[in-house]
């Protein structure tokens, strides 16, 4: 008995002592039923468990089920307390034109009203979205915070406007409350709101002023991600002049305030009520000026990351405002050349497509631009969206090698990450221009390579595999399949898809071996864009058996192994995967 009290003792003193946040990584993993029901295990996983159900809050609707829950959580303070990430839609700051209050649903009361105090009855308990607005406004321990869903229709002379901003002010009052601990901020406001709202001292025409709780500078110390997504609306002339103050000042300032910043993002989206008749555009140009000169790059010397999508190249752009938007963007990044390590390139309109007939820049010219020749000392990610050249007709190569002219003094300087985007290699040769235009000794050490394709073939792969033999992740986004070099385009070797066509694809897969080719390689992502009437189980479990085992695959978004597939290669349903034998980690 004593031996087996003293190894009972000497089993409770050897118990492992892991972290909070290894803790906070395994409860993360149970079903959201599992983790009401082991937060009673003792107090320390309880405020574990009480961080993973209240940490992240969306509110992303008024009158809803989890509106109601969370308008309820927060004006509890032990669970206020305990929000650090808030998504909040830009309509829920509707709230002070709202006089309506909805009485709490039974079900809520019947599921989480065992923990609310005794004497309290579910008649009395009332969803007043002001409330909420109240609640949020008293956030002390916020550590990001996203303001996502602008409306392009509210202009300064809509009636949801003068709501919609005071309601902004409930959230400025969050982000000086928890203006020491958020290190991310992402605001999607429409501009002319976005300037009133990151300055509380300057008066913005079309806003109303803020009361006397909702003003104030708003300085975040320990701020390190930004993200401003540009909202424009249709707003009258007479505003255009403010909003060009806004982009001058307001979101310079801004920006060049906070120290500890390292990463920065600007989306600019452009939005017209009527197609015919867009709003007039904005250039970004004084933005970028402001963030260049020597009083504001001083203070960005923590800048690591930059990503913009901006509508450079759009049908109601002039030349001269596009030389200008270039020339400003260039030397924004001719300053910061030293330190960036990752940059995301996107300068085309997606909100205003561009017609067929609108004759865009020829490759050499467009990438002949300053822009394209910034000397990167360490660059080690390029994600670039090539949107603005799908049908533009000047040569089978042309874009393949321009940009891969580009691309050979990133390589050779140390790129690691590369990622085309929105952009059709219609054929072989196309890859092997770009192959061949970026070629030079040393610079095959990519860890990671994303690119789109109309034929993935055998013959991609082995290209691929004898150019970035140190490929960690390599992601194909591809509309066939096919065995053939010099694919044709017809019905038969396109879009025929089934067992026996398949059968030599499979055969030429089967004679190749990447174990030694691709020794490094992780994650195979391959996502077909296709709209296919039969599937392509057996092709996938051919590319698979042709890599190592060690290799994970995700097919589409979806890790494989997570999941089952019948024989026609659809996904059936979560779960292991099982009875297919599929070669890799297909099955487990």
């Amino acid at each position: 008995m004593t031996t087996t009290k003293l190894q009972k003792d000497v089993t409770r003193a050897t118990l492992p002592c892991l972290p909070h946040e290894i803790w906070q990584l395994i409860i993360r993993y149970l079903p959201h039923e599992a983790r009401w029901q082991v937060r009673a295990v003792t107090q320390m996983i309880y405020g574990i468990v009480m961080d993973e159900l209240f940490g992240w809050m969306k509110i992303m609707h008024l009158g809803g089920l989890e509106t109601e829950k969370n308008i309820r959580f927060l004006t509890a303070p032990s669970i206020a307390k305990r929000v650090h990430h808030l998504t909040i839609h830009n309509q829920v700051c509707l709230a002070p034109a709202l006089s309506l209050k909805e009485r709490l649903q039974r079900r809520f009361y019947e599921s989480y009203g065992h923990w609310i105090k005794r004497g309290s009855h579910s008649r009395r308990l009332r969803c007043s979205p002001q409330s909420l607005l109240d609640s949020i406004a008293k956030l002390d321990g916020l550590y990001t915070v996203e303001v996502v869903f602008s409306s392009g229709v509210w202009t300064t002379v809509s009636p949801e406007w003068k709501p919609y901003v005071i309601g902004l002010g409930y959230l400025r009052c969050a982000l000086r409350m928890s203006g020491a601990t958020i290190t991310r901020l992402s605001l999607s406001i429409p501009v002319v709101a976005l300037g009133h709202f990151l300055d509380g001292t300057r008066r913005t025409m079309g806003c109303p002023d803020w009361s006397p709780g909702h003003a104030g500078e708003i300085v975040l110390p320990n701020l390190e991600d930004l993200i401003l997504i540009l909202r424009q609306t249709a707003e009258p002339n007479l505003m255009q002049d403010a909003v060009k103050q806004i982009y001058e000042v307001s979101i310079p300032e801004f920006i060049s305030k906070h120290k500890m910043l390292t990463t920065l993002t600007i989306e600019d989206i452009q939005y017209a009520a009527d197609p015919a008749h867009p709003s007039p555009y904005l250039p970004l140009a004084p933005i970028f000026r402001a963030l260049s000169s020597e009083p504001h790059s001083a203070t960005l010397s923590q800048l690591r990351s930059f990503s913009i999508t901006h509508p450079v190249i759009a049908w109601n752009v002039t030349d001269d405002t596009v030389a200008a938007e270039l020339e400003a963007l260039s030397n924004f990044l001719q300053r910061y050349a030293s330190q960036l390590t990752t940059l995301r390139l996107d300068l085309q309109a997606y909100f205003l497509p561009l017609p067929r007939s609108y004759t865009l820049p020829h490759p050499r010219k467009w990438f002949s631009n300053e822009l394209y020749s910034v000397p990167f000392k360490c660059l080690q990610t390029l994600d670039i969206s090539m949107l603005f050249y799908p049908f533009a007709n000047y040569g089978d190569t042309a874009v393949s090698y321009s940009l891969g002219q580009y691309l050979r003094p990133l390589l050779e300087s140390g790129l690691k990450v590369l990622r085309v985007r929105d952009y059709i290699f219609t054929s072989l040769d196309q890859v092997k221009t770009l192959l061949n235009a970026s070629a030079a000794e040393g610079n095959g050490g990519l860890v990671e390579l994303d690119i789109t394709v109309r034929h993935l073939s055998p013959w991609l792969l082995d290209l691929l595999a004898g150019r970035f033999p140190t490929l960690e992740v390599l992601g194909l986004t591809f509309e066939v399949f096919t065995h053939e070099k010099v694919p044709t385009d017809g019905p038969q070797s396109v879009w025929e898809d089934t067992e026996s066509a398949s059968i030599p694809f499979q055969k030429l897969m089967e004679s190749r071996d990447y174990t030694s080719d691709w020794p490094k390689l992780q994650l195979l992502h391959l996502y077909a864009y296709g709209d296919y009437k039969y599937s392509h189980i057996s092709r996938y479990r051919a590319i698979i058996g042709a890599f190592p085992t060690t290799v994970r695959y995700r097919i589409g978004g979806c890790e494989i192994e997570n999941y089952e597939w019948d024989w026609r290669g659809d996904i059936a349903r979560s779960g292991a995967v099982q009875a297919n034998n599929i070669t890799g980690h297909l099955v487990q």
